[in-house]
């Protein structure tokens, strides 16, 4: 049976999903389509050829010039699967378009898996662990924006909306008391809050405390044995001089709080947007509802719904690409030396490594967590990679979600021994190295 096997696994961590594709027939291929020949299409993709007895990586790649398609991934032979890792499409002009197609062909029917059209200097790509991205010109992953702390309001930008849960006839929230709980609103969308008053009592001075609510037509205070009128107002400069007892529950134009012995005048609660953080400052608490295993929100698309975090307290999330930010891509062609580069001469973190290797013998990328001046063979990697060797071009692509942490700089070395005191260099020309580092 000819097929395609495209499997999503979904781990159990708010923000990552996993594609896969199979090529399971030996008939199964991947082709690329283009549209127009107007610049040289660059094209590259690897894969692993898997038996019951073993896993061969194997890669290839082409240079298209005019409309036509490509395989640029070819069937299995028997027996085998072909499981694709990642390929890569770049349109290399500095001015055109090129539409590209991507489809899975089982040698009678064609699959489209994706159709774009790549803009000047645009790469398009793909990988098991994060699916379909576009690279524009300038090497950042496109998409939605993030504003940055501190940047300065413009009109039309998107905000987060918090909402509640439409609850359309009142009722007792879900748990105990204690518990986080959801904002409700009802089938109009008004929050629901408690405005029911309590019937009206006669007050005076040193009335007893009353056992049942009321409602009296002036602000009533009580020190802890009696109700009295409250006494007259407080002023900015009497902050931390009016003992609590004096004043018992005052409701004031400027806010007051009690420490329980005297009345402190309340910082500010409300900040103006571009204020400066300051130590100390009060803030309101926004609550979230808690949700164990994620899942699609009540309601339809535009209505509003809850934020929601998880048994561990985490807000749960989902990650949109950004024109801006994103890492640094370097990029090695090797000479006939051991390499040693300097990806960073300072602190940094790398996000993913991708190399390639056209000699038929394995070689050996060495990372350094130091500056160039201060690395050579004496000194000891704290990551070592291989990269499978094969004339037609083989490698590996490696990704760091969080980023591997380098605490001084990042610096790296490529060599035929797997020694760490080995000098023995690659050819030039042979090993290609790419880098994404912040």
């Amino acid at each position: 049976m000819k097929r395609l096997l495209l499997i999503l696994c979904l781990i159990l961590v708010p923000v990552s999903a996993q594609a896969k594709l199979i090529l399971a027939d030996t008939d199964d291929t991947l082709q690329v389509i283009t549209a127009s020949g107007v610049t040289t299409m660059f094209m590259y993709a690897s894969w692993a050829d898997i038996t019951t007895t073993a896993l061969t990586p194997g890669a290839s790649d082409a240079q298209v010039t005019t409309a036509t398609t490509t395989t640029l991934v070819a069937a299995p032979g028997a027996s085998t699967q072909r499981q694709v890792k990642g390929f890569t499409i770049r349109n290399s002009h500095a001015s055109s378009s090129n539409a590209v197609t991507v489809q899975f062909y089982d040698g009678a029917t064609a699959t489209e898996l994706l159709n774009y059209t790549l803009l000047a200097g645009e790469t398009l790509q793909w990988s098991e662990g994060e699916g379909f991205r576009i690279i524009d010109a300038n090497g950042s992953v496109k998409g939605g924006a993030v504003i940055a702390e501190d940047t300065a309001h413009a009109t039309g930008e998107a905000l987060t909306k918090l909402g509640c849960r439409r609850i359309d006839s009142a009722a007792t929230s879900a748990g105990t008391s204690g518990d986080w709980a959801t904002v409700d609103c009802d089938a109009n969308g008004a929050l629901r809050v408690e405005t029911e008053l309590p019937a009206a009592a006669a007050l005076a001075d040193n009335t007893a405390n009353p056992t049942v609510p009321g409602v009296a037509a002036f602000l009533m205070c009580y020190d802890g044995s009696t109700w009295d009128r409250c006494q007259g107002g407080l002023t900015d400069t009497d902050d931390n001089s009016i003992a609590f007892s004096q004043v018992p529950g005052l409701v004031v134009n400027i806010p007051y709080v009690s420490n329980g012995t005297t009345w402190e005048r309340q910082r500010k609660f409300v900040y103006l947007e571009d204020d400066a953080h300051a130590n100390q400052d009060t803030g309101a608490v926004v609550l979230s509802r808690r949700i164990d295993t994620l899942a699609s929100s009540a309601g339809t698309s535009g209505d509003y719904a809850t934020v929601n975090q998880s048994a561990e307290g985490a807000t749960w999330i989902t990650p949109s690409a950004t024109t801006n930010g994103g890492c640094t891509v370097h990029s090695l062609l090797s000479a006939a030396t051991v390499n040693e580069t300097e990806v960073k001469a300072t602190a940094g973190q790398v996000y993913w490594i991708q190399a390639t290797n056209v000699n038929a013998a394995v070689a050996y990328l060495k990372f350094y967590n130091d500056t160039a001046a201060n690395v050579d063979e004496t000194d000891t990697p704290v990551l070592r990679l291989a990269i499978p060797g094969s004339t037609t071009g083989g490698g590996f692509t490696t990704n760091f979600p969080v980023g591997a942490v380098f605490s001084t700089a990042i610096v790296y070395r490529i060599t035929t021994a797997v020694a760490d005191n080995s000098t023995a260099a690659v050819a030039a020309n042979e090993v290609l190295v790419n880098v994404c580092y912040k």
